[in-house]
């Protein structure tokens, strides 16, 4: 059906013209420095407008082809119904081509005046509406067509020209509305011509002369407030004003009156008219002073539009021209203080017939004006008093919620003194319980509860956490549910590093419900998550991995709308927080090294993340890298303990990886991060077996190497001379690790020369004789770890052995007991841990030496391990405690194994 498809591109072409203008006006708002931004959208308003125009075209096609299709004139005229067609089809084309003229008009404001574009559009535009006009002469298509004539020539600069053409139309008498409405836009752009011209008083002329025969109906109607917005423009601007102070004063009262006919009605100019009102009653340096509530009030509203429009050019203006920022945000902040000195003005001048809803929107804009200048507690008494005295106010929520900022923001500042948030905490929790009784629906009473329930969390009252959430709710939940599992969390933590086994599994278990619901609730509600909930959605994997379900953890971190791993990703607060961003990818490479089997790829991935996100900051990453070997060395202690050798092997592997990672930090040539390096290996290594363990131990043994060569080229290096001794003794230990006891021994006894009292090397020395001995099934070694060797001139052994260092800490503790010292005494325990480690170690080297001793030999070892053994429960019958007593137990039970008993 050709009208109706007709129609239908009509209203298509309109829809792309309208996308195209919003897209206008937004170029029209951006700064002069937004050279990126601009050249952007002009490319999309052309492609838009480029459409629209095709649209116009089609639509004239189907036209064409529909009254191509219709009988002959002479038959039309005998039958109504293709009469009808014709004359629908017709008017359609004329809409058509006007709308194709149009289309071109407009699409000139996409380009600068200067350019041929703009030009080029324009002229096209000329010739589309010359060619209606002189069709439809007598017509209004004729007048609209006429009238666009005249603004093409006028957008071109061709300002004699454009006066010619709407003369035509102001000269001629009318008496139709519709044709008056023209003549009225006509008038208007006289007046913006001859003032571009510098034809002042020609301009107040016509404008005068056209709003005196105007019907008073009229001039609020639009097109007449724009000819009264441009007549009062010309009273003010006017140069050549007579300079008589009567006549100034009588212009100024005219434009008055005009600019408030403007500012009442809401039309293009009601924005711009308002300020120009405001300007008058303005001195040079002067703040406005007004007498009347309704000026004042617009005013400020006028006030706020410039302000908001400086703001966004200042934000743009930090990427494209950032020397224009400083000035454009000096422009808002004057335009807020306008805004402010005129709406507290106006709360003076408000009076019994004074609109309600005026007065709330008033004191609205007042507190959050109050809000923004950091004037807390003007903004929160204001705020809280709107959403009471006004709830049914459009602004009641808004106001509740800077009142509730407000109070927040005084309870943390107040925070800083004993007792001194008292008064603010009861103001934010009326605040909020209000807002959450008042409007229980909005997402706004979601978040007041929450911020009760980390109010409660804050004092330390999880009871009263529990029950603000137990009443919220089900869909608003979803945060405050993460708040409180967090909370639960960290408590948790907190237990764990006290030693707190018992309450931080108690505390664990009664988090994760809270994070598992929270996490369920949050992916529900299909939104980005701020930074609080982000952080509990991560708490959840570590508990999850703390409680060894990598699997689910995993789930958690890569949860494709809310996991931490796609958060750090996005635009949202998260990605935003360094913090957050690094410990996301913590937790993801201890997960992906937990997972069986371990995922190396995805945790080479982390590693280069976590590299990224400390930039150039060298002494971070090592921070960050020495934090994860520690926790992956206890993930490796604690698969080991459970027998789970390949996940810790494989573990280990990717350590050793994050270990080279540490290396070439450049903070890793110094002495301290050397030394862990070193260290990290020695334990790391110690606590495997096979291959993997002595890889980790040549590794450590080659850095301790490093160490001590650069420690003889440089005396400086190592921070003191013990620190360099406890090189070489681990060293020693890493030489006794890899099965080369001799040169261990030698090391020890080197070492042992110049601290010959020192305990951990006396041990060290000892305990490498038992494993020289074990390994070479030699009982002389063995022998000699428990009575000592190397003799010296003195005729003591250098290297005291187990049964020494037990008589060395028996008779200190015997001399501390004579002299009062208390058995719990922290000294005397000290010395009596010393005693029974050095008995127990007798007595299983002993046993050691019975399990490598020939058949001749193997009853003699054991009789003297046994006796070892009998004689400490008959001597200390309570060994020192239960660890010893465990410990001695232990080793009756292996001797009667040896014997088959």
């Amino acid at each position: 059906d050709a009208p109706e498809g007709a129609r239908a591109l009509r209203e298509a072409a309109n829809l792309r013209a309208a996308q195209a203008l919003a897209i206008v006006d937004e170029i029209a708002k951006l700064p002069a420095q937004a050279n990126v931004q601009r050249e952007s959208l002009q490319q999309l308003a052309q492609r838009r407008f480029d459409e629209a125009l095709a649209t116009a075209d089609r639509l004239l096609e189907v036209c064409q082809e529909g009254l191509a299709k219709l009988p002959k004139a002479a038959l039309i005229q005998a039958d109504p119904a293709a009469r009808q067609l014709r004359d629908a089809l017709r008017n359609l084309q004329v809409e058509g081509r006007f709308t194709a003229a149009l289309l071109r008009f407009e699409s000139a404001a996409v380009y600068d005046r200067e350019s041929p574009k703009h030009d080029d559009a324009l002229q096209a535009a000329e010739e589309a509406f010359v060619a209606l006009q002189r069709e439809y002469r007598d017509t209004l298509v004729g007048a609209s067509s006429r009238l666009y004539q005249g603004r093409c020539l006028q957008e071109r600069g061709q300002y004699d020209k454009a006066l010619d053409v709407f003369q035509s139309l102001v000269g001629q008498p009318v008496a139709n509305d519709e044709f008056r409405r023209w003549t009225a836009r006509a008038h208007r752009h006289r007046i913006e011509c001859l003032v571009a011209l510098g034809k002042f008083d020609d301009a107040i002329r016509d404008g005068e002369s056209w709003w005196e025969q105007s019907r008073p109906s009229e001039r609020s109607e639009s097109e007449w407030l724009g000819v009264a917005f441009r007549l009062a423009e010309a009273y003010l601007d006017n140069p050549n004003e007579d300079s008589r102070a009567s006549a100034a004063k009588k212009n100024e009262n005219a434009a008055r009156e005009l600019l408030r006919a403007v500012s009442r009605t809401p039309n293009e100019f009601q924005s711009p008219a308002r300020l120009r009102l405001a300007g008058l009653s303005q001195d040079a340096g002067q703040p406005l002073q007004f007498t009347a509530f309704a000026d004042a009030f617009e005013a400020g509203k006028s006030a706020i539009e410039l302000m908001n429009s400086a703001q966004m050019a200042a934000r743009l203006s930090r990427q494209n021209n950032p020397d224009a920022t400083s000035e454009l945000e000096r422009q808002a902040s004057q335009h807020r203080e306008t805004a402010t000195s005129a709406f507290q003005q106006a709360v003076a001048l408000v009076d019994r017939q004074t609109p309600d809803e005026q007065v709330a929107t008033l004191r609205y804009y007042l507190c959050w004006f109050y809000w923004e200048n950091e004037r807390l507690h003007e903004a929160a008494v204001l705020g809280d008093y709107v959403a009471r005295r006004h709830p049914r106010s459009p602004h009641a929520l808004a106001a509740a919620k800077v009142a509730l900022a407000a109070y927040e923001r005084l309870y943390r500042q107040a925070g800083s003194t004993p007792d001194g948030a008292q008064f603010e905490a009861q103001q934010l929790a009326d605040v909020a319980q209000y807002i959450a009784s008042q409007w229980p629906q909005a997402p706004e009473a979601a978040s007041a509860s929450q911020l009760l329930v980390r109010l409660s969390l804050e004092s330390g009252r999880l009871s009263d956490a529990e029950q603000l959430l137990a009443r919220m709710p089900a869909e608003g939940r979803a945060a405050a549910q993460l708040a409180l599992g967090s909370a639960l969390w960290t408590q948790s933590l907190r237990a764990v590093s006290e030693d707190e086994a018992e309450g931080a599994a108690q505390l664990r278990e009664k988090a994760r419900p809270q994070l598992e619901q929270g996490f369920l609730a949050l992916r529900k509600a299909d939104a980005t998550p701020d930074l609080a909930a982000a952080v509990g959605v991560l708490y959840l994997a570590q508990l999850y991995l703390a409680e060894g379900a990598a699997e689910q953890a995993l789930g958690v971190l890569e949860d494709p709308q809310i996991g931490p791993l796609a958060l750090v990703e996005g635009d949202g607060p998260a990605s935003e927080k360094a913090e957050f961003v690094q410990e996301t990818y913590k937790v993801a490479l201890r997960v992906y090294l937990t997972l069986d089997p371990v995922r190396p790829d995805d945790a080479e991935k982390m590693m280069q993340a976590l590299e990224q996100s400390t930039g150039d900051d060298s002494q971070a990453l090592t921070g960050i890298y020495t934090g994860l070997a520690v926790q992956l060395q206890q993930q490796i202690a604690v698969l080991e303990s459970a027998g789970k050798r390949g996940p810790a092997q494989r573990v280990a592997q990717a350590f050793a990886s994050l270990l080279e990672r540490v290396e070439q930090q450049p903070a890793a040539k110094g002495w301290a991060l050397k030394n862990w390096i070193a260290q990290a290996n020695l334990q790391l290594g110690a606590s495997l077996e096979g291959d993997v363990a002595e890889q980790f131990l040549s590794r450590a043994q080659d850095v301790y190497s490093e160490i001590l060569v650069e420690s003889a080229a440089n005396p400086d290096y190592a921070p003191s001379p013990a620190a360099l001794l406890g090189v070489r003794k681990r060293s020693a230990d890493c030489l006794r690790e890899l099965g080369r006891y001799e040169q261990a021994y030698n090391q020890l006894l080197t070492i042992l020369k110049q601290r010959p009292k020192a305990l951990e090397l006396q041990e060290a020395i000892a305990e490498t004789l038992v494993q020289w001995g074990v390994a070479s099934k030699s009982l002389t070694r063995i022998d000699e770890a428990v009575r000592g060797t190397a003799p010296q001139s003195d005729g003591k052994n250098l290297a005291w052995g187990y049964l020494r260092m037990a008589q060395v800490a028996d008779a200190y503790r015997s001399r501390l007991k004579a002299q009062g010292v208390k058995a719990d005494d922290p000294k005397y325990q000290q010395y009596e841990e010393m005693f029974f480690r050095a008995r127990y170690q007798i007595a299983k080297a002993r046993l050691r030496a019975a399990e490598v001793a020939p058949a001749s030999e193997r009853a003699k070892q054991t009789a003297s391990a046994r006796k070892s053994v009998e004689s400490m429960f008959q001597l200390y019958p309570d060994m020192g405690g239960p660890k010893w007593k465990a410990a001695f137990e232990q080793l009756r039970t292996d001797l009667a194994a040896s014997r088959g008993e």
